[in-house]
């Protein structure tokens, strides 16, 4: 009578089905994070302030300091561990462990999607590298002046889900405010170069006049030149559905040193399969553990605004 073991085969292709996996999965996250990677629990950040505008060398140089922020990020740990009962393996018929790693894929695939969300949706709350928070109506620094990246608009429906036109008009408001937004020694301009690739994230109940008003040739007969490629759209299903209010947010993600949000890896996604003899008999199946060290913090809150259609 012979006994059953998951061949090297198998634990190979079970891995591979994985990794195929996670790979093809639509992430969000990355497109809205600087990624900085990590050699330690806890990594220190040295947030300096703006260099000084450049000035004439009338009277020989003169020495400017910059400011300095500082603050820890400390790296989480993540896991997620299932245990295949050894007789799905040996009665297997119709793929049935295919779909338990594809059911593990899907489990890992949006989960960085959805701390994401939930760190923006606290983001009025949570504070950024300055102590004030993330989403702020009133922050200065230094000599910048009234930093506003939480705004809002009324939409006409009762649903809160904007038109076209309302659309396009708060983006048009949006961008006036993040263009405006200067940095601690008063300078203006600090997004420009950040603002050449713009980036909506917002709820699925939005897709609609988000997508239409990014891409449609026309609109009410007009030419939508304003809106047509104005920004990419990103809808994610983790962000709360409203009733009475809809959000999306708009961040600069062109060429820059900072990014809006930092995403902060110690490690990268660890697979390991338990499927040695011994194994098999301590757990009586394959027992397949994932394993991850990294974080998602606050950036340079400039890059991002929150923006809240209300009835």
């Amino acid at each position: 009578m012979g006994v059953w073991f998951p061949t090297e085969s198998t634990v190979r292709g079970i891995r591979g089905d994985l990794d195929e996996r996670l790979k093809a999965y639509p992430e969000i996250w990355p497109k809205y994070c600087q990624k900085v990677p990590s050699t330690t629990q806890v990594e220190p950040y040295v947030w300096s302030g703006a260099v000084p505008k450049p000035r004439e060398m009338a009277d020989g140089r003169r020495i400017q300091g910059l400011r300095q922020l500082t603050y820890n990020v400390t790296n989480n740990e993540y896991e997620l561990t299932v245990l295949i009962d050894r007789k799905t393996f040996e009665d297997d018929q119709i793929g049935t462990v295919k779909q338990k790693i594809a059911e593990l894929s899907d489990a890992w695939g949006p989960f960085k999607d959805e701390i994401v969300a939930d760190m923006l949706e606290a983001g009025g709350t949570n504070l950024a590298y300055d102590g004030t928070s993330f989403f702020d109506d009133t922050r200065t620094q230094g000599k910048s002046g009234t930093i506003d990246n939480n705004s809002t608009s009324v939409a006409a429906a009762d649903s809160a889900v904007p038109t076209n036109a309302e659309f396009l008009d708060a983006m048009n408001a949006i961008l006036v405010l993040m263009h405006g937004y200067k940095d601690d020694q008063g300078r203006e301009g600090y997004n420009r170069t950040a603002m050449m690739t713009l980036r909506v994230m917002a709820e699925q109940a939005m897709m609609r006049p988000v997508l239409e008003g990014l891409s449609s040739t026309l609109i009410s007969n007009t030419d939508n030149v304003f809106g047509r490629g104005l920004a990419e759209p990103d809808f994610s299903p983790f962000l709360t559905a409203g009733s009475t209010t809809r959000t999306m947010y708009v961040a600069a993600m062109g060429a820059s040193a900072r990014g809006p949000l930092l995403y902060q890896e110690r490690t990268p996604l660890e697979v390991v399969t338990f499927s040695d003899p011994t194994d098999l008999v301590r757990y009586n199946g394959l027992m397949i553990a994932l394993r991850q060290r990294f974080v998602f913090a606050y950036g340079e809150f400039r890059r991002m605004l929150k923006h809240v259609f209300t009835t």
